[in-house]
């Protein structure tokens, strides 16, 4: 619902002085415009705690819900970010335990679920979220963010205190992060994005999905416990019928259209926001808004490539309202900027940049929104799935050099070598086709070598081997690509806008269905294959011809290469980069455009954050 911050400091006193800390939270106005609060306690162990929080107003609308918020009893205080789907049944479980409730909020019952629960709390909660809980009487706090990591919580810990934040950037307005990590940097370059619990900011980290962490003036180090991690071996007992998916899908739908205010839609011409789109239109009218909008982006200068046509025709189909949003060469600038600006770590993707469109479009007319985000992860829909004949054949087999070599195509060379190395180094390459280890060191020193260990170990330590492979890749997309790239894409872009998004794919209960489920004919032989035979029985089936876009940016490119040259050239001296980058960009060689791309979105976020700070 808000940003956090909650920033402690022992050793030097009151540590920031309260302007200073207002301008910290205020900076995530935008993550909450309709309301501010704070709160600063004189502690004992302490000395000095302050809560801060801006308020995105979803449940319970009147002051009753504002924040900081404290516990019936007074002795927890909570600063919460992001939506509890089943809080209504908690409400009555704690009522029923003798607990009083002020509000109609889910924020008061996470606060009195950890009066009376403690820690355990987060494995009772259904839905998203990343929050701070002060405790009075033991002079602790403990942090949480969401199983798959949907929200955002980013911490600094100090000799003398701890402070967090949903946008990085308010630490960095405290005074407690000032530079970029150059090992991060480096991972940066390689995979398009900086893996958790890393960060770009030398001294941030962010708190992992499906973890907590807990800190207190006896123990001043930050220790971290893993409540829930993705299915690391198959359910061969559970039902894995078309019937049991689809009544699971639509209860958990009915959950993520909880609030007290308009909810709308993303519709793309593809099968996951039609999926989610289709299971609101079933519900009956009394547990559905009583009018739903879809978006969806038009891309006009590419007939190939808009999916308004399709998007439309499975409106209609629904009956739901629809609107169009136009991204073209007379608006992507903008909507490129804008994407920089929203960005507190940055992204090589330029879906981002169709996200900021459709998200400001989107705010205009209501303040929650479903998304289709998360099918790929959970039920097997990316492209590399489909070839997994290469994740297994022997490195001899993918090293066939000579041919390259005869042909003096030393990048193609390169790029076997590197996939030849292990399933993790082949992974990365599907998903990233981005620099080498050996070009990153070019540009950044030879100490830089060791960003492809880094690299690596973020994708290996979610790897469960007793899982199927296309399970094991499935599990390990969603705890990097998703956690660290498209949920961030998502909740920057729309927060940017006050917008809440909410993406039901990810609910847990779907994820633990899809990534245990044995392979299958029904479920694997085609992309998806279950979400397929449920839209061909909702009337659906005209989009099971349609070719898989995905949400990257469609419309012309609004820079010329003069212009991305020159951005990136006005940022290389301050990011540290060797001459050498124009030549790793030039027209001819290997993924060029995508690293163009990388460095482009590198530099234009660096000069709107960090221009002229050391690297």
């Amino acid at each position: 619902m808000a940003g956090t911050a909650v920033p402690l400091d022992r050793a030097r006193g009151s540590g920031a002085c309260l302007a200073t800390l207002r301008g910290a939270r205020d900076l995530m106005a935008r993550r909450g415009p309709d309301d501010v609060g704070e709160r600063y306690v004189a502690d004992e162990a302490l000395r000095h705690v302050w809560l801060g929080h801006r308020r995105l107003a979803i449940q319970d609308l009147t002051p009753a819900g504002a924040q900081p918020m404290a516990s019936d009893c007074g002795r927890y205080e909570i600063v919460f970010n992001g939506e509890i789907y089943n809080a209504p049944e908690l409400r009555g479980v704690l009522q029923q335990a003798g607990r009083g409730f002020s509000s109609t909020s889910d924020t008061e019952v996470i606060v009195t679920g950890f009066a009376e629960w403690g820690p355990a709390i987060v494995d009772r909660l259904v839905g998203m979220f990343a929050f701070v809980i002060y405790d009075r009487q033991a002079s602790a706090l403990f942090a949480a963010r969401d199983r798959v990591g949907i929200k955002p919580l980013q911490y600094v810990a100090t000799e003398g205190g701890i402070a967090f934040a949903s946008d990085v950037r308010a630490l960095k307005h405290l005074g407690l992060i000032q530079s970029v990590d150059r090992q991060a940097l480096g991972v940066y370059l390689l995979l398009g994005y900086v893996p958790t619990p890393h960060s770009i900011w030398r001294g941030a980290a962010r708190l992992p999905a499906g973890c907590c962490l807990s800190w207190s003036a006896a123990e001043p180090h930050p220790r971290i416990r893993q409540y829930w991690a993705p299915p690391d071996d198959l359910d061969t007992e559970s039902s894995r019928s078309v019937e049991a998916f689809e009544a699971l899908l639509d209860r958990v739908i009915e959950d993520h259209l909880l609030a007290d205010v308009p909810v709308g839609t993303f519709l793309s011409g593809g099968l996951d926001s039609s999926l989610v789109a289709s299971s609101i239109s079933r519900l009956p009218r009394d547990r559905r808004p009583d009018s739903l909008t879809a978006m969806t982006v038009a891309y006009s200068e590419s007939r190939a490539d808009n999916e308004a046509p399709i998007a439309r025709r499975t409106a209609e189909c629904l009956g739901l309202d629809w609107r169009e949003v136009g991204l073209d060469a007379s608006n992507a600038a903008g909507a490129h900027e804008e994407a920089f600006r929203a960005l507190d770590e940055p992204l090589s993707f330029n879906a981002v940049v169709s996200q900021i469109a459709i998200a400001s479009a989107g705010a205009r007319e209501f303040k929650v929104v479903l998304t289709g985000d998360g099918g790929d992860e959970v039920l097997g829909g990316y492209r590399w799935y489909e070839s997994l004949e290469d994740f297994t054949r022997p490195a001899s087999a993918l090293d066939d050099l000579t041919t390259f070599a005869r042909k003096r195509r030393w990048d193609a060379v390169r790029i076997r070598r590197f996939e030849s190395r292990s399933l993790y180094h082949r992974q990365m390459r599907r998903v990233t086709r981005g620099f080498l280890p050996g070009e990153v060191a070019d540009l950044l020193g030879p100490e830089m070598r060791h960003c492809e260990d880094a690299a690596v170990e973020a994708l290996r330590r979610h790897d469960a081997p007793r899982l199927p492979l296309k399970r094991r890749l499935q599990r390990i997309d969603l705890m990097t690509f998703c956690q660290d790239v498209v949920l961030p894409k998502v909740d920057k872009a729309t927060m940017h806008y006050s917008l809440e998004a909410r993406p039901p794919l990810l609910d847990h209960r779907l994820v633990e269905w899809g990534l245990s489920a044995p392979l299958s004919a029904q479920l694997d032989d085609q992309p998806k294959g279950l979400l397929r035979q449920i839209l061909a029985r909702r009337g659906l089936g005209f989009l099971l011809d349609e070719p898989k876009r995905g949400f990257s940016l469609k419309s012309s490119n609004p820079y010329s290469e003069g212009d991305m040259l020159e951005r990136i050239a006005a940022a290389a001296p301050d990011l540290g980069l060797a001459p050498r980058w124009r030549d790793l960009v030039r027209p001819g060689r290997i993924a060029a455009e995508t690293k163009m791309r990388n460095l482009l979105f590198l530099s234009a976020w660096f000069t709107a954050n960090l221009r002229g700070s050391p690297v």
